[in-house]
């Protein structure tokens, strides 16, 4: 009987795309303490692009050897500091000087069902800012083109170090702004100026 043998490759290899994995890996087993061979054939069928049909020709060896790799790569990864430049987008990390509606468009990301908006988020055009607008107020740099460009050429570990660096920069940021927001309402009320009329 024939047998294959399962090739892994690294967060290095793979491609952003594969980030789902990483967001849903606690989905992949009902006890993740007791992992059951079809539930490992799932996820390397995932990470590997395999069919779990060609996975289960392997030997269950092989398979629980695939599995632990795969966990070892997402265990043991550790975040770097994200590319600078990507096919002409510069990588922002100014994340105070950005606009309102940056913040904005940050507040409202959902980062368990789009994760990879982000990408276009913290990625932009050289000399430009986000959001800019032509004459006619249409947008010349939106998210979504960015988006594209960057799942096409990142891999699964540039997604990891933006993630990484963004979520961390992005929780001292706004635990930052909400201590000054606290600060301002618990600040005593200026009295008005004395060019204010009275309530009639």
């Amino acid at each position: 009987m024939k047998s294959y043998k399962l090739i892994i490759k690294s967060v290095e290899q793979l491609p952003c795309r594969k980030y789902h994995i990483v967001y849903n890996l606690q989905d992949y087993f009902d006890d993740d303490s007791n992992p059951q061979l079809m539930e490992m054939v799932r996820l390397i069928s995932d990470w590997t692009d395999e069919s779990p049909d060609k996975i289960m020709t392997a030997t269950p060896q092989s398979v629980t050897k695939a599995c632990e790799a795969i966990l070892e790569q997402l265990n043991s990864y550790k975040a770097k500091k994200p590319r600078e430049e990507v096919k002409g987008l510069t990588f922002r990390m100014d994340y105070d000087k950005m606009s309102a509606g940056w913040w904005n468009h940050v507040n409202n990301l959902n980062m368990k069902d789009n994760p990879m908006e982000l990408l276009g988020l913290v990625y932009i055009e050289k000399g430009m800012g986000y959001a800019e607008v032509d004459k006619h107020s249409n947008v010349i740099n939106p998210v979504s083109e960015r988006q594209k460009i960057l799942e096409n050429e990142l891999f699964l570990s540039d997604f990891l170090d933006v993630a990484a660096f963004f979520l961390n920069a992005y929780v001292i940021l706004k635990e930052l702004y909400l201590e000054l927001y606290q600060n301002l309402l618990t600040e005593k009320p200026k009295s008005l100026p004395r060019t204010v009329g009275k309530i009639r």
